[in-house]
């Protein structure tokens, strides 16, 4: 009678794990990885924004068209809760290429701003000009309420929008100077403001069309980036007015590549195999070198977060505004799963970005970025999802998912982040051909360990289950050999 309440007992734990462990490997390969709180039915649309229990979404589609691009742009809200459409409109845009397109959203006024390019004819000339269209639509109704062309240039033109701020850069060919207008954006008429217009000269140009400008916004003032062979040419310019406070350059001889922000007076760049800080008021420089690659810097607040990889080590460092080093800590070391053996894959290099939840807490993504492989159809990729507080470098969580890429196919990233906020993180994890889009907070993501600890990996069940049955395998072992014996004896 014991002996079969013993093997009903490890019957039942059996399955109970085995159903368990069915469970954990489904949320382990489709599952999410982070804590969630909903999930959102988004289809081949892009997120523009989420208001109170509400997400607008926009899709792009252009028919065939003879003389020029016809571009549908389908904007819509969404309910978050049900998936219900609340409403929906269509804007056309007509130009020569796809055009681009921002989105600012001021109260229940969503701005869309278009940048396009059309030709015209003026007797035997044919005239190409950039045009910027801003269109004003209700985000509670969907109605349009005014569209206009705010710009109109033949010149090349760079077009930034930030929060409620429009700022059209234009640069006339074989000349050194640059226009820059500003305008304000409201969600009363006349919404679309002219608040100054400034001419810049003696920049550094001329200038072609993949010239990029940095635009860093402060209370007060505006800073502007732009790039100058080996050298960066940096305004400080008045919010209100325009007026240029101060003016500098930058130089390296190895060349400033690329300007990643500013921290308090401090403009952070890349210069050569190192990482410099320039203070606009004393001028003062300063530099750390970067320890294998670079994988990304952020700046945020009064600190920039710079993310390295060195012998498939992660590394963290923390730079105040002074080029201190206030954290370097390794974060996360790559070790080839079971299901990507070395001979299949090698990785050559990963990428990386940190994402600021709140206060110093930091999500950090890495995965790979370059790599051979010598399997077929899908690989295993390793891609890293780390929790960490910039200001003293503790871990509050780490994972490493195993994730399939077709090798045919993108070999990018699994989990995208679609819209980040101070109280929502919207992201959408995807795995063999499967997708789904998740809702969270930065709170959740820090806050809910239990949910790391349940599905961040399948083994100790799976590794329970294998001890209970060969216990209980061993067990009926032992008592069939018990009973031949008592057989023998009798």
């Amino acid at each position: 009678m014991g002996g079969q309440l013993i093997r009903k007992a490890l019957l039942i734990a059996i399955i109970a794990l085995a159903l368990l462990e069915g469970y954990l490997v489904y949320m382990y390969v489709f599952g999410s990885p982070f804590p969630y709180i909903g999930t959102l039915s988004i289809g081949p649309y892009q997120l523009i924004a989420v208001r109170n229990n509400e997400v607008i979404l926009y899709g792009e589609y252009s028919p065939p068209s003879f003389r020029t691009l016809i571009t549908e742009i389908i904007i819509k809200g969404v309910n978050m809760i049900n998936g219900r459409t609340l409403w929906m409109t269509n804007v056309v845009s007509s130009s020569l290429i796809s055009p681009l397109i921002a989105f600012s959203l001021v109260n229940n006024d969503l701005f869309l701003i278009t940048y396009g390019q059309y030709v015209y004819h003026i007797d035997k000339w044919i005239i190409a000009e950039t045009t910027i269209n801003a269109t004003v639509i209700n985000a509670l109704t969907g109605n349009v309420i005014s569209s206009t062309a705010i710009e109109a240039t033949p010149y090349v033109a760079v077009l930034n929008v930030i929060n409620n701020h429009v700022y059209i850069l234009i640069f006339p060919p074989s000349t050194n100077s640059m226009i820059i207008t500003y305008y304000k954006l409201s969600d009363s008429p006349p919404y679309i403001t002219l608040a100054w217009n400034q001419t810049l000269t003696n920049v550094c140009g001329p200038y072609g069309s993949a010239v990029v400008v940095g635009i860093h916004e402060g209370i007060k003032y505006v800073l502007m980036t732009i790039p100058c062979n080996k050298a960066i040419r940096i305004y400080l310019l008045n919010r209100i007015n325009g007026r240029v406070v101060r003016s500098i350059f930058i130089k390296s001889p190895l060349g400033v590549t690329r300007v990643y922000g500013v921290i308090n007076d401090t403009v952070i760049y890349l210069c050569g195999p190192r990482i410099c800080g320039t203070n606009m008021v004393t001028n003062e420089t300063w530099s750390i070198p970067i320890m294998g690659y670079l994988t990304s810097v952020t700046t945020y607040g009064d600190k920039a977060i710079i993310l390295m990889m060195s012998n498939n080590t992660l590394i963290m460092s923390t730079v105040a505004s002074n080029g201190t080093v206030l954290v370097s800590r390794a974060i996360w070391s790559y070790k080839p799963p079971w299901c990507a053996p070395s001979y299949a894959v090698e990785i050559y290099s990963f990428s990386a970005g940190a994402i600021h939840l709140v206060g110093n807490y930091f999500l950090v993504l890495a995965g790979p970025f370059a790599l051979t492989y010598t399997a077929s159809g899908y690989v295993c990729l390793p891609e890293a999802m780390i929790i960490v507080n910039a200001g003293n470098g503790k871990v509050i969580t780490r994972i490493t998912r195993s994730t399939w890429s077709g090798i045919s196919g993108d070999l990018g990233p699994n989990l995208y982040i679609d819209y980040t906020s101070n109280n929502t993180i919207i992201y959408t994890q995807c795995q063999l051909g499967h997708c789904t889009t998740y809702e969270t907070t930065p709170r959740t993501l820090i806050k809910d360990q239990w949910y790391y600890a349940i599905t961040d990996t399948p083994y100790p069940t799976i590794t329970t289950t294998t001890l209970l049955i060969a216990s209980t395998i061993l067990y009926e072992t032992t008592k069939e050999n018990k009973i031949q014996r008592n057989k023998t004896n009798f």
